[in-house]
């Protein structure tokens, strides 16, 4: 646990664009195989919010898209897609 909180810092945003990627096209395969307490971990401790941009909306909306998802897992999509919503929103703001 330690580490997924390490790992998704919002200064490292740059780093986690690549690391976005990787993680959507991994999501289907591995999340069956999780059990509840690494589910949460992976979808919201790992889950690459500071790399919040309109890509990674695009990137969830092809995930919800995808049709048949555990609702476990489609729960953690919205929430997350909620929350990199938010950040656009905030980051829109005047200064």
């Amino acid at each position: 646990m330690e580490v997924a909180l390490a790992f998704n810092q919002a200064e490292h945003a740059a780093l986690l664009t690549e690391y976005s990627d990787r993680f959507f096209d991994q999501l289907p395969g591995i999340w069956p195989s999780l059990n509840d307490p690494m589910k949460l971990v992976l979808g919201q401790t790992l889950f690459p919010y500071p790399a919040a941009s309109p890509r990674l909306l695009k990137r969830i909306d092809a995930a919800l898209g995808a049709g048949d998802l555990e609702p476990g897992l489609a729960r953690a999509l919205i929430e997350g897609r909620d929350v990199v919503e938010k950040a656009l929103r905030a980051r829109a703001l005047p200064a």
